[in-house]
């Protein structure tokens, strides 16, 4: 059975006028637990040079809506709901909606005063269709008699937490009652700091900006590495509610998976650090060498703050140590580290990985399958042909700051070629000639 929506579990808390939803089991499929949707894939590691399983929550967090303000109804009470059920969609149907079966206009308009009206509803989160049918999640609000030129205000807070990426990845120790108990957490936390937003009216402390960053290849002859580099900009923008620079330093995170993690925590540089900063210019610069030649990598820089023992806005308030967004100031595209061109010399190239399985490739999901000719000089051209002699490929390179060339195993023609054995002929322009084959494994 494809669970689709149909795994969704939900629980409704009236006091806090709050739903939370999550990926929990399909009723239907007892031999299997679909809870927060754990999926298994196979994956190229570098390091042991061959496929792995993988396993990986895909949908390792909870959803809550919650309820922070709904203005006095036609009798004058505020913040009430008139209503909540669940209304569930037959077993096979997907699309069937909370008013299938409600027929006329008039026990529409009932059905929206009384939920209970509706299609299929129910209140108790232990019936049978929670994990079984697609639910919708019906409030009712009111009645509003509303005057002209008049309104009214409801304020409603959407937020998903849960276990991060990091540990939700590649952990096959992890259990669902662990991911439940994260998610758990994670509700509680937001929704205590949706009610802060909700009660300051939305000004909340704030992080200091993070630095704008550029990377490059380090072209080092015998060196590989990816260099970072960003100016010291925003130490000079104070905080907007302290009237204080308090920026500590910056924090500097990469991903060789997905633009969206998980993160690992490469380098935590104090402000004018000199390890890595130019007073002279104000510049940072932070070279990463624990890279692997060919791979792309996602990279992010933060800042992060000294904190306050109280909040100028709420001097009950203290502020903790603020770190902004890694989301807000990352790479959406990979860098590939590379490295520096040879001046003429063709002898040296190697190809990598070599085999080279079609579906485990160097790049990490979201990446091309790419195989890469490494050291190779900075004009050179790269003829790629079966082993029956039929040329597949030419590649013309020319550039003066990479020693690495990328083919997708698309031929001349616009073709994927197949699996086998292939074998590559590299000149220059002074007509040195290198030869070497390759595998390419589906």
């Amino acid at each position: 059975y494809p669970a689709g929506a149909r795994n969704t579990r939900s629980v409704f808390d009236p006091e806090r006028k709050r739903l939370v939803a999550w990926a929990g089991d399909f009723a239907e499929t007892p031999q299997i637990d679909e809870s927060f949707d754990l999926f298994q894939h196979s994956e190229y590691d570098p390091q042991l040079q061959q496929n792995v399983l993988r396993p990986e929550f895909i949908a390792p967090a909870k959803m809550g809506i919650r309820f922070l303000y709904i203005s006095p109804d036609s009798n004058g009470i505020e913040n009430k709901l008139n209503g909540f059920v669940w209304s569930a969609a037959a077993p096979n149907q997907d699309h069937s909606g909370p008013f299938l079966g409600v027929a006329g206009l008039d026990n529409k308009y009932a059905a929206m005063a009384d939920p209970r009206l509706l299609s299929e509803a129910f209140s108790d989160p232990l019936d049978t269709r929670m994990g079984q049918n697609r639910l919708y999640a019906v409030f009712s609000l009111g009645p509003f008699n509303i005057p002209r030129r008049d309104s009214i205000r409801v304020t409603l807070a959407e937020y998903v937490g849960g276990l991060g990426f990091d540990k939700a990845y590649n952990k096959p120790a992890l259990t669902p009652d662990a991911i439940d108990a994260a998610g758990d957490s994670a509700i509680a936390y937001l929704d205590q700091r949706v009610e802060f937003n909700y009660r300051h009216g939305y000004t909340v402390p704030v992080p200091p900006p993070a630095p704008r960053f550029t990377i490059n290849a380090d072209t080092t002859p015998g060196l590989t590495g990816n260099i970072l580099s960003f100016d010291d900009a925003v130490e000079s923008i104070a905080d907007p509610h302290q009237g204080v620079i308090d920026i500590a330093g910056y924090r500097i995170y990469r991903s060789g998976y997905l633009p969206f993690g998980p993160w690992e925590l490469i380098a935590d540089i104090a402000i004018g650090e000199p390890t890595v900063f130019d007073a002279t210019t104000g510049t940072y610069t932070f070279i990463d060498r624990r890279v692997a030649l060919g791979y792309g990598y996602y990279y992010s820089i933060t800042s992060y703050d000294s904190g306050h023992p109280a909040w100028s806005i709420d001097g009950d308030v203290t502020v903790p140590s603020l770190e902004s967004s890694i989301f807000a100031n990352r790479t959406q595209s990979a860098f590939v580290t590379t490295l520096a061109p040879t001046d003429r010399s063709v002898d040296q190239v190697v190809v990598v990985p070599n085999p080279f399985y079609r579906h485990s490739g160097l790049a990490k999901l979201g990446d091309d399958k790419v195989i890469q000719f490494v050291n190779v000089a900075r004009e050179c051209t790269i003829r790629i042909f079966t082993v029956r002699g039929d040329l597949v490929k030419t590649i013309d390179h020319r550039n003066n700051d990479s020693g690495v060339v990328t083919w997708n195993q698309i031929s001349d023609y616009g073709q994927y070629v197949k699996s086998g054995l292939y074998f590559y002929q590299i000149t220059n322009p002074q007509g040195d000639v290198a030869r070497g084959k390759f595998a390419i494994i589906n």
